[in-house]
């Protein structure tokens, strides 16, 4: 088993708007035949299933297809800036 982590991508400041990113760190756990309707289920624009975070082996799926890259990556703010 593995867990989902839901991420938003593209909010305000305050943690508002954006959409949720599904990201499965241990994406090796399910079966890459499992992946297209795990994606379907959860009904997010689109799902990571990360499979080697070492080398950032990964696969992007959306209810429909997977995807040979994501349509936009997830922002992340530097707090020092």
């Amino acid at each position: 088993m593995t867990t989902l982590h839901a991420l938003s991508d593209f909010t305000a400041l305050d943690g508002s708007e954006g959409n949720p990113l599904g990201v499965f760190l241990g994406g090796r756990a399910i079966a890459e035949e499992r992946r297209q309707a795990t994606a379907a289920d959860l009904d997010y624009s689109e799902t990571v299933f990360v499979d080697d975070l070492s080398t950032g082996r990964l696969q992007i799926y959306t209810p429909q297809a997977e995807l040979p890259f994501a349509g936009h990556p997830p922002q992340f703010e530097n707090e020092a800036t």
